[in-house]
């Protein structure tokens, strides 16, 4: 029996792709623009750096759930964290 290859196509053209170990004190710098999820289906905790309205830079901490294996976390703003607490899917690639 045939099976199809499938390919998974980085949302962004001259990205970096770099292997993402989960920590709650490891920042990114440049950070990142999108996360794949290439092993098991789980829940991703992210940090996104964020700037209000007057200029002040602050932290936001978001939790995706059941984020499915091949699945990619973008359009988010700026991810400066992939933390290890709130994080169960596996395979995490970051995409600068």
């Amino acid at each position: 029996m045939a099976v199809a290859a499938t390919t998974t196509r980085i949302p962004y053209k001259g990205s970096q792709l770099r292997a993402i170990v989960v920590s709650d004190s490891t920042t990114y710098n440049p950070p990142l623009r999108a996360v794949y999820v290439g092993g098991a289906t789980g829940d991703v905790a992210l940090t996104v750096m964020q700037r209000s309205a007057a200029g002040v830079n602050t932290n936001t901490n978001i939790t995706y759930s059941s984020v499915p294996a091949g699945g990619t976390i973008s359009q988010v703003g700026p991810i400066g964290a992939v933390l290890s607490t709130g994080t169960t899917a596996t395979g995490l690639i970051g995409i600068e």
